[in-house]
């Protein structure tokens, strides 16, 4: 009985929790209602703050893109032992930046390819190797080793004869001023400066001044292309410097003797700059990279006298058949 009175009595409530304190409570927020005017202000503000800054963005780019164009059309290139840097266009630069790149890539895998020793000889110490004294395996055949620097020898003049024909084509744009103002002929720099386009060809003016872009499949270009052979024969001639000396002065007919040679080289160049020049080009390293070479001529001759190079080397040929 006291069991069920118990389980009938009604149960006994709990104790309240404390109140909150009311400083550790946050403020209450006043939430002020925003008219539908109000909200489409501050719509056209903010969407008109991302419209500027986009137009900010685009003109920067712009500007970045103009300058990369006016950097490209030329380049300052810095030859070994020049006096300034050379102004050529940008595809020049790249292109002799790439045959630089090519000599060295060329000498080191060279390089590697004569290894120290093969796998499956021991390597001993540095010194005993370069105190051995190795027999040659087999005689050495003359005819073949001249033969060989006969054709290294014509592969490095042809190298840096299209070396001084890319320099003396590329002319034109040396006189451009370096701060955009009009230059020592009159022209603008962003005039002369514009972008060759892809698969156009860059033929100059009667006068040597201003360049025409030429569409390759046109008329004038298929011109362009067929006289090429005849102006490469033009340029050899003009850089032998023959037409500028009478034929008395070269030793009457047949080839120029190498006193006939030194003789007008002298004349035209004065003795200090020939013996400096004539020293030079006998020096040259068999590795020695053409664009060194050219930047040392430069130096000594001047860019307004590189036309006499193709001489000196006659007269080198011509003293070397002598003494051979």
């Amino acid at each position: 009985a006291a069991t069920v009175a118990a389980a009938a009595a009604p149960p006994q409530p709990s104790a309240k929790p404390a109140p909150p304190d009311e400083a550790l409570l946050p403020a209450p927020i006043n939430k002020a209602e925003i008219s539908a005017t109000q909200r489409r202000a501050e719509f056209h503000a903010a969407k008109e703050a991302a419209e500027r800054n986009r137009q900010r963005v685009l003109d920067e780019q712009e500007r970045a893109d103009r300058a990369a164009a006016a950097d490209d059309a030329t380049e300052l290139v810095v030859a070994a032992g020049a006096a300034k840097p050379i102004r050529v266009p940008g595809h020049i630069a790249r292109k002799l930046d790439r045959r630089q790149a090519e000599a060295a890539e060329r000498r080191l895998r060279r390089g590697s390819e004569a290894g120290p020793c093969s796998e499956t000889e021991a390597c001993g110490d540095a010194e005993e190797v370069e105190e051995r004294d190795y027999a040659p395996a087999s005689p050495v055949d003359e005819a073949e080793v001249r033969r060989v620097e006969a054709e290294r020898e014509e592969e490095a003049y042809s190298a840096l004869l299209e070396t001084l024909r890319e320099l003396q084509l590329a002319q034109p744009f040396h006189h451009l001023s370096p701060d955009g103002g009009e230059d020592e002929l009159g022209a603008t720099r962003p005039a002369r400066e514009a972008a060759q386009p892809a698969g156009f060809v860059a033929a100059p003016d009667e006068a040597g001044l201003t360049f025409e872009l030429v569409e390759p499949g046109s008329a004038d270009g298929d011109q362009l292309r067929e006289s090429a052979a005849e102006q490469d024969l033009l340029a050899a001639g003009l850089m032998s410097g023959v037409d500028e000396t009478p034929d008395e002065e070269l030793g009457g007919a047949g080839e120029p003797s190498a006193l006939a040679l030194r003789r007008v080289l002298r004349g035209h160049l004065g003795d200090a700059a020939f013996d400096e020049a004539h020293a030079r080009l006998q020096r040259v390293a068999e590795e020695e990279d053409d664009d060194a070479l050219v930047g040392d001529l430069q130096r000594i001759l001047g860019a307004h006298r590189l036309d006499k190079l193709p001489m000196m080397l006659q007269l080198i040929y011509l003293e070397e058949q002598r003494r051979g």
